[in-house]
């Protein structure tokens, strides 16, 4: 999997501008490090307002299935089953998208910072702890999966019952 480069907004020249003692210009560092926290930032949005969107859906099928016996949701028994599991299922499909594609920009974006850094010692870096960061990472990409699961058995158990 090749990581092609991200453009570059019209704030950050192509080329790391260098100070006339050969140190980055620290306005395009800031600008990047303002990058990652704006991803940063919208991941943890997108994370909340898929946890809200779940919530209320599964909460839609209980109330919706209103049936005494201990059959799962199905056709027969519940007006809104194929509805709400298929909108769920949606949803765990679009946020995990969102949620990937904002990992490879922070990526990408991280990939210029160590760049600049390494030309400029002097610049702060940011955590370089990769367990870390894949631990943090692990809820924002693995939780649209386990609800994806959930809900596909969902959809499954109520076709087949």
């Amino acid at each position: 999997m090749s990581l092609d480069p991200i453009p570059l907004p019209a704030t950050i020249p192509p080329q790391m501008p260098q100070s006339h003692s050969g140190t980055i210009d620290f306005s395009s560092y800031k600008a990047v490090r303002d990058e990652i926290a704006h991803e940063d930032n919208l991941t943890g949005a997108r994370l909340s307002w898929f946890l809200a969107a779940q919530a209320f859906l599964l909460s839609a099928l209980a109330i919706a299935h209103t049936s005494r016996d201990t059959t799962p949701p199905s056709i027969r028994n519940d007006f809104f089953f194929p509805l709400v599991p298929l909108l769920a299922i949606a949803s765990c499909i679009l946020i995990l998208l969102g949620i990937i594609g904002g990992a490879v920009a922070i990526r990408r974006w991280r990939r210029l910072l160590n760049q600049m850094i390494r030309q400029d010692p002097s610049l702060p870096a940011i955590g370089r702890d990769g367990w870390i960061m894949r631990f943090g990472w692990s809820a924002p990409l693995l939780l649209p999966v386990i609800f994806l699961i959930a809900w596909s058995y969902v959809l499954i158990a109520g076709m087949l019952s």
